[in-house]
């Protein structure tokens, strides 16, 4: 079952975690937070991690989509060709016209009302009014500004799509005007990674890759390929003018840039996404934890 919620400002945890358990395959989450409330790429990926974590380690199992508003004018979603297997459209309130207008033929489950403990709603935990800001904002070269760049690089192995690759592949269609070009680790650079047997093909890896931006980017123009090297085409590419990295692979930008410079190419800006992080410390969302966990419950189910 698969379902289609929308995220408002007021919505808190308990609610956002209730919608969850209307679907047992996959929800879609409109962020439908007026547009001058999130003026930044920063701010937006505030919001954006707040959805995921609430949802992730509540319900790991489900497939969760966060949709932000439209990249241009930052206007409401209108759900694309991949949103057509929708069974159901969830709402807290009835105001089923905030996910993007009428549905035909879907049901609309309207969540129980609950006595809620008082869990912080997405207004109390980010700072939208404001911007959720940056300590790096201020730098220069540092993205800010939805579609700020016409062409915009990434890259990553992108093994069993997580939030963490959901959010590094947002920003980066945040960040873009037109078109994101994905280097995707290939199966010969991962012959010698741990547990490598695990890992998704290059095909399935890149399809998900590709299903997952036609959810938050319909028409957006993508480019994916293999990645030979670390690097790609990143040192040497005249038309790449942003790169989108996680916390992990930040320092990776000034390497690139040093490379740029030596081959006569203007140096990448760049935006760098945070970790999501469970309440328990230590504990993030990554490929490598999510394989370990899979080989733990294997391991349980043989004894």
């Amino acid at each position: 079952r698969t379902g289609i919620f929308a995220v408002r400002a007021c919505t808190s945890v308990a609610t956002l975690q209730r919608a969850l358990t209307a679907v047992n395959e996959r929800l879609y989450i409109v962020l439908d937070v007026p547009s001058d409330s999130l003026p930044t790429l920063s701010a937006l990926e505030s919001a954006l991690a707040w959805c995921y974590k609430h949802t992730y380690f509540h319900s790991p199992a489900v497939d969760v989509r966060v949709i932000p508003p439209s990249w241009t004018q930052l206007q409401p979603y209108a759900p694309s060709r991949s949103l057509e297997r929708l069974d159901a459209i969830i709402t807290s309130d009835g105001a089923v016209e905030a996910v993007g207008g009428t549905m035909d033929g879907l049901a609309v489950t309207t969540l129980a009302a609950a006595e809620e403990a008082a869990t912080p709603s997405l207004l109390d935990d980010v700072r939208i009014q404001e911007g959720a800001g940056s300590d790096a904002a201020s730098e220069q070269g540092y993205a800010e500004r939805v579609g700020q760049y016409e062409a915009v690089v990434l890259g990553g192995t992108f093994d069993r799509l997580h939030p963490g690759h959901k959010m590094l592949l947002t920003m980066s269609a945040l960040a873009s005007s037109s078109y994101v070009e994905i280097g995707i680790t290939s199966e010969e650079m991962l012959k010698n990674k741990k547990n490598k047997e695990m890992i998704q093909s290059y095909t399935e890896r890149e399809s998900e890759v590709r299903g997952f931006l036609d959810c938050v980017r319909p028409g957006l123009d993508i480019y994916t390929f293999a990645l030979p090297d670390p690097w790609g085409e990143t040192r040497t590419k005249e038309r790449l003018k942003c790169i989108v990295v996680s916390k992990e692979t930040e320092k990776a930008v000034s390497l690139i840039n040093d490379a740029r410079v030596q081959n006569g190419v203007e140096p990448l800006d760049y935006y760098c996404t945070g970790l999501i992080e469970s309440d328990v410390p230590g504990e993030k969302i990554s490929s490598t934890y999510i394989r370990e966990q899979e080989l733990s419950r294997r391991a349980e189910g043989a004894s």
